[in-house]
């Protein structure tokens, strides 16, 4: 579990008309930050001020509540991969031949970054499961550009999983 003396320090840096504190997610952390749509580099917070001295005096608070952020999702990870069994990341669900619970669909999705979420997919799995859905729809592309895409990334979740990382 990565700790606070890992953590990058914090960045100031104005966003928008309003001074932001931005903390890069360390890498070994980073696929518990998924957007849906590839994983998060950094987190922010924003000061809620333009004048720059106020916004200084206020980064190591705001870098604290970023690094707690870090803490739970490892903690919220850690207490989940604990009730895993035997299949990685994930847990085995017995299947009878009908509909079976790792079918069911969360209340709230209405997008596959939803589901994706859902699932804590990492990157790889992620691009895939979308390569798959979109299967010869993506303008400018044709069907061997997603399956190309889905080969490359199968042979990075194999590796990952050689490594023993998050799929």
């Amino acid at each position: 579990m990565a700790k606070w003396k890992d953590y990058p320090k914090p960045n100031l840096r104005f966003i928008r008309n309003k001074w932001v504190v931005v903390v890069s997610i360390p890498t070994s952390i980073r696929h518990l930050f998924g957007n849906g749509s590839g994983v998060t580099n950094s987190k922010r917070k924003a000061t809620g001020t333009v004048d720059k001295a106020i916004a200084e005096r206020r980064v190591t608070e705001l870098a604290h509540k970023i690094y707690k952020e870090f803490d739970e999702a490892q903690l919220e990870y850690a207490n989940h991969k604990d009730k895993q069994i035997d299949c990685g990341d994930r847990k085995k669900v017995a299947s009878d031949g009908l509909s079976t619970s790792y079918y069911s669909l969360p209340s709230h999705a209405t997008e596959l970054r939803h589901l994706i979420s859902k699932k804590s997919m990492s990157k790889s799995r992620g691009d895939i499961f979308k390569a798959c859905y979109r299967l010869g729809e993506k303008d400018g592309t044709d069907t061997l550009y997603d399956l190309n895409k889905m080969k490359f990334f199968i042979q990075d979740l194999i590796e990952m999983h050689e490594r023993g990382e998050h799929l």
